[in-house]
């Protein structure tokens, strides 16, 4: 075996349990208060208040046996991460005769820790050894303040809606055993406009342009290094900086029969935030971070369409299919990826006679795009049916999704200028769910919910 500059490369093997634990716990409260005014029921003042908390703990515990010439040491890691997220918010909408204003205020207080200690065996000891070098505690926190102001007009036909966010953001990072601190403050202030034209027989179309801002997750921050994995080294970047996108879509709607949502979507942003692989030969280790290095555009479709055949026979399609161009410059070379991402779901139901309902469902994703490689699509097919044992109070279903396969195979492929990598691993896919829904008392009438809510979407998901 031979490496990329034709040295001959020594296999080694060795025998291998590595045993990782994670544990998730998290608690959620919303408060909402709204208050009508008597002139119009649209003219409301709604106070919003959400507490989210949560840990994730993670155990490593890694062993070699059988190695040979390879002298690898036994290890564990200790990692305890807990976040906090308080939102408050204050809407306020007044709908005049032709212009409806609306305003308010938001802030989130999001605080981040983990405790992270790396211990090595020590065979003199007989025991597991605390190494303070890669041990630490890590404090993140994140206040974002924000208001905006939008307006509504309507005239005729035509509805055009514009308005703006400005946000304050305010980041702390704290190495707690070596006192070194990150900290980050910024201001964004982000457009929107619209334009929609009713047509006629319930069909309308729209145009429309906002910005999007795309903040780190507590995960991707933390510099916590997870050697589950002997060869890989997975950290966070204390150093990510949040992404502004522009996103531009073209909608038209028809509800003339069922329901029909097509849309056209061109996205872009700079600066992104890509993972990106870094193989180091002198250590035989991949290491495998975030780095703000990337260009991105996205060309994307979103169609979701309901039909009903007869009273009794419905069908339903829905999909996300995206062409994405992906570029960044990874140890000064540029590099360019690009590739169809999204979902195709197929899904059809019927009600028989006697409270029998039955539903077939289909569905496509396609791979996942990365700035140095792809993932696999997948398959996806289920099963479901129900039948009411006692009208409007006990309901028996039963599920079965993947019958015809047993595991799915997650491939992810990656390539650089020194390596070239594929990760393969399988989990159960085939599933079975029967269940017995029992429905207490009954309501006279529906529950009457807020006109606004808490949504905090601005958190970019994390892509361990």
């Amino acid at each position: 075996m031979k490496d990329f500059d034709g040295k001959d490369i020594k296999a080694r093997a060795y025998n291998m349990d590595s045993r990782t634990r994670y544990e998730w716990g998290g608690t959620d409260y919303t408060f909402n208060y709204q208050r009508g005014f008597k002139d119009k029921k649209e003219h409301l003042l709604t106070f919003s208040y959400k507490l989210f908390d949560s840990s994730e703990p993670q155990l490593n515990d890694v062993r070699f046996s059988n190695g040979g010439d390879f002298k690898g040491t036994d290890y564990k890691q200790d990692n305890t991460s807990k976040s906090t997220e308080q939102t408050a918010q204050l809407d306020y909408i007044n709908p005049f005769k032709v212009v409806t204003v609306e305003a308010g205020v938001k802030a989130i207080l999001r605080s981040g820790k983990s405790n992270f200690q790396f211990f090595n065996f020590n065979a003199a000891q007989n025991g597991y050894v605390i190494d303070p070098e890669q041990t630490n505690k890590y404090d993140n926190d994140q206040d974002i303040y924000g208001v905006y102001n939008t307006y509504t007009l309507k005239v005729k036909d035509w509805t055009f809606k514009a308005g703006a966010r400005l946000e304050g953001t305010y980041v702390t990072g704290n190495f707690e055993s070596k006192g070194s601190k990150v900290k980050t403050d910024y201001f964004n202030l982000i457009p929107s406009v619209s334009f929609n034209k009713s047509l006629k027989n319930s069909q309308s179309f729209s145009v429309g342009y906002t910005q999007r801002i795309q903040r780190p997750g507590i995960w991707d921050l933390t510099p916590f290094v997870d050697k589950s994995r002997p060869g890989f080294e997975y950290f966070g970047n204390p150093d990510l900086k949040a992404v502004l996108s522009n996103n531009f879509e073209v909608t038209y709607s028809n509800f003339k029969k069922g329901s029909l949502n097509v849309s056209l979507t061109y996205n872009f942003a700079n600066n992104t935030q890509q993972r990106v692989f870094e193989f180091v030969p002198a250590a035989n280790i991949t290491r495998v971070t975030s780095q703000n290095i990337g260009k991105e555009s996205l060309l994307g479709t979103n169609i979701n369409f309901n039909y009903p055949i007869t009273a009794k026979w419905n069908l339903n399609l829905s999909g996300n299919l995206n062409y994405l161009q992906l570029e960044g410059i990874v140890n000064e070379k540029l590099i360019k990826n690009d590739g169809i991402t999204g979902y195709v779901n197929f899904n059809t139901s019927y009600k028989f006679e006697h409270t029998w309902k039955a539903s077939v469902s289909v569905n496509y994703g396609a791979p996942n795009v990365m700035l140095q490689g792809k993932s696999n699509d997948y398959y996806y097919i289920g099963f479901s049916g129900s039948k009411d044992i006692i009208k409007d109070k006990l309901t028996f279903s039963a599920m079965v999704a993947n019958p015809f396969q047993q595991y799915r195979a997650y491939r992810n492929y990656t390539e650089g200028d020194t390596f070239t990598q594929e990760r393969i691993r399988e989990n159960i896919f085939r599933r079975v769910n029967i269940g017995l829904n029992w429905k207490f008392g009954k309501f006279e009438g529906s529950i009457k919910k807020s006109e606004r809510s808490i949504n905090n979407d601005d958190t970019k998901k994390s892509s361990n």
